[in-house]
């Protein structure tokens, strides 16, 4: 781990391939997923809790038209293994609820939902699956 936070938006601006090109989403896409692997092989195999912030929203690349696009879409939920190692633990998602409410709706199995206001320092400790959605409608 070479920093203890970092933004969304900074690993999206570095997303290229290796050759580095930068890459983009083909079209503007109703919505989608970004995946963060966690996973740290050196010294030895390890999960990285880094924190990485989620704003109420991220700007993607997507080409459309004939041109690329920072495209805004709005977080709507965010998928997070609760545990030490990726052979153990427990994986839980908060789902943002819009208008009228603006709250998450944080899930674990067999219990109804926790509400709040923020997603907590544990959740963007651990997240693994961002769900982005473009021009969402939360009714």
């Amino acid at each position: 781990m070479l920093t203890t936070h970092c933004k969304i938006s900074s690993i999206i601006n570095y997303w290229h391939d290796v050759d580095g090109h930068q890459r983009t989403l083909i079209g503007i896409p109703q919505g989608t997923c970004i995946y963060l692997d966690r996973l740290q092989i050196e010294p030895s195999p390890h999960k990285d809790t880094t924190t990485v912030q989620i704003p109420a929203y991220v700007r993607m690349p997507c080409h459309s038209a004939g041109q690329i696009e920072w495209i805004a879409f709005d977080v709507v939920a965010v998928t997070y293994h609760t545990g030490s190692s990726f052979t153990s633990g427990h994986w839980q998602t908060s789902i943002w609820q819009g208008l009228p409410y603006q709250r998450w709706l944080h899930y674990d199995d067999g219990s109804l939902p926790q509400v709040g206001l923020h997603l907590s320092d544990h959740i963007l400790k651990n997240w693994a699956l961002v769900w982005i959605a473009y021009n969402p409608q939360f009714n």
